[in-house]
């Protein structure tokens, strides 16, 4: 029996290790106290987030927020960290998506314009569906860590009846990292699964718009590389195209 809580506080204790590297400036602390089965994390911005797994390490939905500067805030956090909670799909809740939620979080005021001197690249591709998003994001995860010149690749989702995906995908070389990206989302043979849930490639992939990013448009974000972006509607992801200064794309191609 010591053996087994051993092996639990070890796993829980390795996924913490790697929050905490994935996120050094939004993530202050994350600790796990195994004798109440409770995973406390605690961000830059001083917002405390708690939370138990079960007896089978499910993760329990009784998201503790405190130290919050608004009220508001504090209810719309929950409600996202709740959504991630009981969508997992693994025994144990996957820790570096609830610090994903939080790391936007403390990023929601502090966005800053992308400084480079070389020209901007931007994509947006719509996905028809993601059968099994876990497996699908890990595979997104290790293709954008192997794409130097991407500044970010963004998983856009409203969380309607119907989840609705698009990839929002910047980065500098004349596009020829977003190429390589497509290209590799479209030829990875067990990205997603099938109706029947066996291994497949993405076959529905719909290009949007790929190219330059002109003059008249200056892309503004706070978030590097592997980013998860969820809203409650389609009012909320127009604001978030807003704010990342690509308005037009929302205008043009999803409004």
């Amino acid at each position: 029996m010591a053996s087994q809580c051993d092996d639990v506080t070890e796993a829980v204790d390795d996924q913490i290790a790697l929050v905490k590297s994935a996120f050094p400036g939004d993530i202050a602390d994350a600790r796990w106290t195994a004798p109440t089965r409770r995973i406390t994390i605690m961000t830059s911005r001083g917002t405390e987030v708690s939370f138990h797994l079960d007896e089978h390490l499910a993760p329990i939905n009784d998201v503790i927020v405190t130290k919050h500067k608004s009220g508001d805030d504090v209810i719309k956090l929950k409600e996202k960290l709740s959504r991630v909670l009981m969508t997992s799909s693994s025994v144990m809740v996957d820790l570096f998506e609830v610090a994903r939620v939080l790391a936007d979080d403390c990023d929601v005021t502090i966005a800053a314009p992308i400084e480079t001197s070389s020209p901007r690249w931007v994509a947006l591709w719509r996905l028809e569906h993601m059968r099994d998003r876990r497996r699908y994001l890990k595979h997104l995860r290790k293709f954008v860590s192997r794409q130097l010149e991407l500044d970010t690749c963004d998983v856009i989702s409203v969380m309607t009846s119907s989840p609705l995906v698009w990839l929002l995908v910047c980065g500098g070389d004349e596009g020829k990292s977003c190429d390589k990206l497509l290209m590799r989302i479209r030829t990875t043979k067990g990205i997603d699964v099938d109706s029947k849930g066996r291994g497949c490639k993405e076959k529905m992939l719909s290009v949007l718009y790929q190219g330059e990013l002109s003059s008249d448009h200056q892309l503004t974000t706070s978030s590097r590389g592997f980013v998860e972006s969820t809203f409650d509607d389609m009012s909320e992801l127009e604001a978030h195209f807003s704010r990342v200064g690509l308005k037009f794309l929302f205008d043009d191609f999803i409004k």
